[in-house]
């Protein structure tokens, strides 16, 4: 079995140490030069399966990096700041991506204050249907949207398999309505954030 290198775990591991003020050794200097050439060579919008396997989507990969660079200043990853917002406004042009991945996208934005306007909280209200005279959302919202999977076919080197491992029918997708509502809520909060800044 070889060793498997997914930028979203290693984003998730980095921002475990950093929260944790660890110094980073020699393999998360590695992890972050990693993560930094994904994106400056484009392997994040092109091949996000090979970049990050249990995350294989770009929505996912830009969510989980701009996370860590919200959160810690990493000058392997602000030299990727520009590229990351520029490709990002491009994805979020594209009609046919699921509304969750858009709001991926947006909440991305908002943690760089590279998005003045957001717009995925107007649809959101727009899906809001009163239900005893309170707003509420539907769980049809998530629908069709996976955070995460678990791909049987990745753990092995044969090229034919490998090829195989990318295609859904040898994934098992990872689907949580709390955790969906989660980064609804999240991002909403960087929405009234947003907001709240704009009025002072």
């Amino acid at each position: 079995m070889y060793i498997e290198f997914d930028a979203c775990v290693m984003s998730n591991m980095l921002y475990c140490q950093l929260s944790d003020q660890l110094v980073l050794d020699e393999h998360g200097k590695d992890c972050l030069r990693y993560i930094q050439s994904v994106i400056l060579k484009d392997e994040y919008l092109k091949q996000p399966f090979r970049v990050a396997h249990q995350y294989p989507k770009t929505s996912l990969i830009i969510y989980h990096v701009t996370r860590l660079m919200e959160a810690f200043p990493l000058p392997e990853l602000e030299i990727c700041r520009n590229k990351i917002v520029e490709d990002t406004l491009f994805l979020l042009r594209n009609e046919s991506l699921h509304l969750m991945d858009k709001l991926l996208l947006e909440t991305s934005l908002l943690r760089l204050n590279a998005l003045k306007k957001p717009e995925i909280i107007h649809i959101l209200e727009q899906k809001t249907a009163p239900v005893s005279g309170k707003p509420e959302l539907s769980n049809e919202l998530f629908k069709g949207f996976y955070f995460f999977i678990a791909g049987f076919l990745t753990a092995y080197e044969n090229p034919v398999l490998y090829k195989l491992a990318s295609s859904r029918i040898a994934h098992f997708t990872w689907q949580c309505e709390a955790h969906n509502w989660t980064l609804v809520s999240e991002y909403l909060q960087y929405c009234s954030l947003l907001s709240a800044s704009q009025k002072t």
